[in-house]
């Protein structure tokens, strides 16, 4: 009896290494996808300086205006070069539909994460939501916080998200930084 419960203790203790392994090889991407609901309904609340605004979309993909518009400096399109740019306190985040060379102040957002649709540049939060996440607690190497790091000078505090379940919505809550 002894034996066989030793056995079991081992062959869980395996299992669980495995399945630790396993979720820190996952991409961020992949993490993203496992935590977000996707393509549904998005209702997304941005707080900047103690004032909220809230707004429901279709789907995961926000326009880069609502959800920086107020918080940052500046929020231009390059129509020769086709990208957009979010300036804030002299560094850039740039959205580039075709491939760019950032300077030490810019930063380029995957082109797998937005979207350019009707002349308009939309973000999908669900990464932005995987970087930026409350309650995540990654690793000081991980992509989660390489990102943070990369994109602290937007001032994002956080972001919380919760699929809201009857209403079908996933609802999103961006924190900008209150002394910004």
């Amino acid at each position: 009896m002894k034996v066989r419960i030793a056995a079991l203790a081992i062959a869980l203790q395996v299992l669980l290494v495995h399945v630790a392994l396993a979720s820190a090889a996952d991409s961020l991407e992949q993490r993203a996808d496992q935590k977000f609901e996707a393509n549904r309904k998005t209702e997304v609340t941005v707080r900047y300086h103690h004032a909220n605004t809230a707004v429901t979309f279709k789907d995961q993909f926000i326009p880069i205006r609502f959800l920086f518009g107020r918080s940052t400096d500046q929020i231009n399109w390059n129509n020769h070069t086709k990208t957009a740019s979010v300036l804030r306190n002299g560094k850039q985040l740039i959205l580039a539909t075709k491939s760019f060379n950032p300077s030490k102040k810019q930063v380029v957002w995957p082109h797998e994460w937005f979207v350019f649709k009707d002349g308009t540049n939309y973000v999908n939060v669900m990464y932005l939501n995987q970087i930026f996440d409350r309650y995540g607690k990654y690793e000081a190497d991980s992509e989660e916080q390489k990102w943070a790091q990369k994109l602290g000078f937007l001032g994002i505090t956080y972001i919380d998200s919760i699929y809201g379940g009857k209403d079908g919505i996933q609802h999103v809550f961006v924190m900008f930084d209150e002394q910004a």
